[in-house]
């Protein structure tokens, strides 16, 4: 037995260094293949939405920190809250999307509100309120996308695209947790999303294209669920969008 652990402590840097160096080449090839050489992509309308229940100063702060990016865009803020939070007045966005209480589907919690979002806009498109091409950036109420990434992201001809998650020191154990999810990302994200194949998907930094949001649903876990797929959403979105879509991309630029 202490053989096998010297043996797996001296190969274990050596197999994450190469984990690493795979996604090197692989975020390499892959944005050189869907990189935009004619500029920016064709969206009419990019839409940023953060789904939260009633912590509206941070989101508040998300957005106007992402409005000082001066992006080459139109951008549409968007926040999804439940009926029940009482802060509806309080988020300062273009669009309040309110989940009424007698909403049904076969997701919960996160999950359900995304879906009501996605079919509010398939609606709004129905009715001519909505141009059928825009993008969505999908958020969460405690990350920041960086400008780079962002820009990366409407350059890149991907219908997904997943930021990097990259810490910010915030106290002795939101760091550690932090840097936990990061090393997800460089050593697995970058290999496996960048081939179509991907192990974990995140919500805190995912842009997706108008095509993917009108066919790939939330709500898909059907009758047999367990708790842990309710707080999965993001990844069972990815696995089913890279299913039916092949045009993934991880970045390497950074989500705070």
């Amino acid at each position: 037995m202490l053989t096998w652990v010297v043996v797996i402590a001296w190969i274990s840097p050596i197999v994450y260094l190469l984990f690493v160096l795979s996604g090197e080449v692989a975020v390499y090839l892959r944005k050189k293949k869907f990189f935009s050489k004619s500029g920016l992509r064709d969206e009419e309308l990019i839409i940023y939405q953060i789904p939260t229940i009633g912590n509206y100063e941070t989101v508040n702060k998300i957005f106007d920190l992402t409005k000082k990016y001066n992006l080459p865009k139109k951008i549409e803020y968007w926040v999804i809250v439940e009926n029940y939070d009482q802060h509806k007045e309080d988020y300062e966005c273009d669009r309040l999307i309110v989940v009424p209480e007698d909403f049904c589907c076969g997701t919960l919690y996160k999950a359900r509100a995304l879906e009501y979002a996605r079919k509010t806009r398939l609606g709004m498109v129905e009715r001519g309120e909505l141009p059928d091409n825009y993008m969505v950036i999908q958020g969460d109420d405690d990350s920041l996308p960086s400008k780079p990434f962002l820009m990366e992201a409407l350059k890149i001809n991907a219908d997904v695209i997943l930021g990097n998650i990259s810490p910010r020191p915030i106290g002795f154990w939101n760091t550690i947790l932090d840097y936990e999810r990061c090393i997800g990302c460089v050593f697995f994200c970058n290999v496996f999303t960048n081939t179509s194949k991907p192990v974990w998907g995140h919500g805190e930094g995912v842009v997706f294209s108008s095509k993917v949001d009108r066919t790939i649903t939330y709500d898909i876990i059907g009758d047999h669920v367990t708790a842990s797929q309710f707080l999965a959403e993001d990844r069972l979105y990815l696995h089913q969008a890279a299913a039916e879509y092949p045009r993934i991309y991880n970045s390497k630029k950074p989500v705070y």
